[in-house]
């Protein structure tokens, strides 16, 4: 990812989301329905905190974490005006987490899987830092076979934008199951720019998760 993209588009962020159908905030109260009022959660590549403070009042602890500074600096200030004393945010790359092992009751990605090079490499710190039995939540754009959808990414592509996959929704749960992660449920968000909400649970002890089928 182009870390100077994402620093320049931070002020942007939030007026270009709300153009996109509001895909991002229906997933977002989605997996604050999956994960239960007691758990930590990580919100991994937070941009300006969307996820973040739709998850707070549900749960007991938000660590949001963004690879871009100023991403992570609106997040901590939108958290702050929202009264939200437990969201902690950072600045951390979703590829090489700082946070210990099985930290988390569950961890969020949302809409930067389709972004990295290496996805795969993500997803190993992402079920390394949840805990045994917890949530892998994990919203992405799929764009493969949206029109609309790619001409705006074609449009932002001309700032710097290069997003490294273009999925379907059956593409992208394929790909998480390729790389060992067993995808309980999925939910097709349809919207201007669609949205794959893929759930996967960590093996291990039987998580406290709300997880359910649509």
């Amino acid at each position: 990812m182009d870390k100077g993209f994402w620093e320049r588009f931070a002020g942007l962020y939030d007026l270009v989301m709300k153009t996109r159908g509001a895909a991002a905030e229906r997933a977002a109260s989605y997996a604050a329905e999956l994960v239960a009022p007691d758990a930590r959660v990580l919100d991994a590549a937070c941009g300006t905190g969307l996820f973040a403070c739709v998850l707070a009042p549900r749960v007991a602890r938000v660590d949001a974490c963004d690879y871009a500074p100023a991403m992570a600096k609106r997040t901590r200030a939108k958290a702050a005006r929202r009264g939200f004393v437990n969201v902690a945010c950072s600045v951390e790359d979703v590829t090489a987490l700082s946070f210990p092992d099985a930290t988390f009751d569950a961890a969020v990605a949302a809409n930067v899987l389709h972004l990295l090079e290496r996805p795969d490499v993500a997803l190993a710190e992402l079920a390394r830092v949840t805990k045994p039995g917890g949530l892998l939540i994990l919203p992405t754009y799929v764009n493969a076979s949206h029109a609309e959808a790619q001409r705006f990414v074609k449009l932002i592509g001309a700032a710097g934008f290069s997003p490294a996959w273009a999925w379907t929704a059956d593409d992208y749960v394929a790909f998480l199951e390729s790389h060992g992660l067993a995808v309980e449920q999925q939910r097709l968000i349809e919207a201007q720019q669609p949205l794959c909400v893929a759930v996967a649970r960590m093996p291990g002890v039987a998580g406290r998760g709300r997880a359910h089928a649509d």
